[in-house]
């Protein structure tokens, strides 16, 4: 005989083990479970399916725009923006049957509202500044978001923040800024203020668990906060001439006014911010210390008058610099090399701080971020060192077996949280 969840229940009645009120309790509770199931299954189809349907839009008018009159192209943008909005108010909130499918088409609708921003500045030729058009954006997505309580608007308004506050600075420093301009451009990069950024979103997604109406964003904040902060560390690791690059401090005002955010809302969420666990507020101290160092060590070659470097430049450093003396250049040499196990310890620790919160997506990042950091330095080291035919194979034999373990201790740390 096949046993299902019923009859399990029907026989430990039978056995006395379950009253028949506990019985029918249980039984409502698992068809509840059941209709709960798919729920975040349905929210990642929807929101995918509202991507493509976006990509699909901005394709369509690529290859028609230069057939359009500008009242057709407006008239589309308009209808598109009420026909999406409508719809997904009908689907989530008027008829309240289908609450995953209604979000989906309300994430579509900003997707569409963001894209038309700048569409209709293209077709009337409006002044419209990279950082103005990505700032309304994030306006209306985060003030949907918290009116809707929707994850995926959230997901979408963190970048956006983040893409305004970069071109907005390019714009500031030179004048002018373009697609990337906020990450590469020589004097108005965004990276090395990045973990600036990333702690101050992790500050603000431990504030938001002390309301009600912002908790639901916070895991999402909280993720994007924690990418921002590892992932130009990790990238710093590659060679001594970028960590010196990257987290050497510019001396602008806006860069400034994001240092003075970050150590504001770092203070209010040491203060007034709600830990999930007694060691959190010691771990994004600690952190907070972390970021402190990189932002000094950065100066060191400066203050020992081996480049003058003020700004990020992509991994170039003044070349006479290096022509310093030899004790010099073994410093410098020498605190790379501490940056870089310090970084190992780093990933470590957030994975335990992860396991500690029960928390999968720190225990993903900082896995996926250990993979990236050891995957760098071998082939930062190994490559001068050995036949090329051999470092590969070598190399891809490593990766392999590191996927597994890594693979299979993820799944033991996220098994064990249940």
């Amino acid at each position: 005989m096949q046993w299902t969840a019923d009859r399990a229940l029907e026989h430990w009645q039978r056995e006395g083990l379950l009253s028949g009120k506990q019985v029918q309790e249980l039984s409502k509770s698992l068809s509840k479970g059941e209709e709960h199931l798919p729920s975040r299954a349905l929210s990642i189809f929807g929101t995918v399916g509202a991507l493509l349907i976006g990509l699909g839009v901005i394709l369509f008018f690529a290859s028609n725009w230069q057939d359009m009159t500008q009242s057709t192209k407006l008239g589309i943008l308009i209808v598109g923006i009420l026909a999406t909005a409508f719809l997904g108010y009908w689907l989530a909130i008027e008829s309240g049957k289908y609450p995953k499918a209604g979000m989906a088409v309300l994430f579509l609708n900003s997707l569409l509202f963001g894209s038309s921003i700048f569409l209709v500045a293209q077709i009337y030729h409006l002044p419209l500044n990279y950082w103005w058009g990505t700032f309304l954006w994030f306006t209306v997505t985060a003030y949907l978001s918290i009116i809707l309580q929707s994850r995926a608007h959230m997901l979408l308004a963190v970048p956006l923040l983040v893409f305004t506050i970069g071109w907005l600075r390019t714009t500031y420093l030179t004048g002018y800024a373009n697609e990337l301009d906020f990450l590469f451009d020589d004097r108005g990069s965004l990276f090395g203020l990045f973990p600036l950024l990333g702690a101050t979103f992790i500050g603000i997604s431990v504030l938001q668990e002390r309301w009600k109406h912002t908790q639901f964003a916070s895991s999402i904040v909280f993720a994007w906060g924690l990418v921002l902060v590892l992932f130009p560390i990790v990238i710093s690791t590659v060679d001594v001439a970028l960590l010196y690059d990257f987290f050497a401090f510019p001396k602008d005002i806006i860069a400034l006014g994001i240092l003075i955010v970050a150590v504001v809302v770092g203070l209010l969420a040491v203060l007034r911010g709600s830990f999930q666990h007694d060691k959190s507020k010691q771990g994004f101290i600690a952190l907070g210390f972390y970021i402190a160092y990189l932002y000094i060590l950065a100066k060191i070659p400066s203050w020992m008058g081996i480049t003058n470097t003020d700004y990020y430049r992509w991994g170039y450093m003044d070349n006479a610099g290096f022509e310093a003396e030899f004790w010099k250049q073994w410093t410098v040499s020498a605190l790379f090399v501490v940056h870089i196990i310090l970084t190992f310890v780093l990933h470590l620790t957030v994975i335990w701080f992860g396991t500690l919160l029960r928390r999968p997506v720190v225990v993903n990042t900082g896995m996926l971020g250990l993979v990236l950091l050891i995957m760098i330095q071998y082939f930062s080291f190994a490559f001068t060192m050995m036949d090329r035919s051999l470092f590969f194979v070598l190399g891809g034999a490593i990766l392999l077996g590191m996927s597994f373990v890594l693979e299979r201790k993820r799944r033991q740390l996220l098994a064990s949280f249940s």
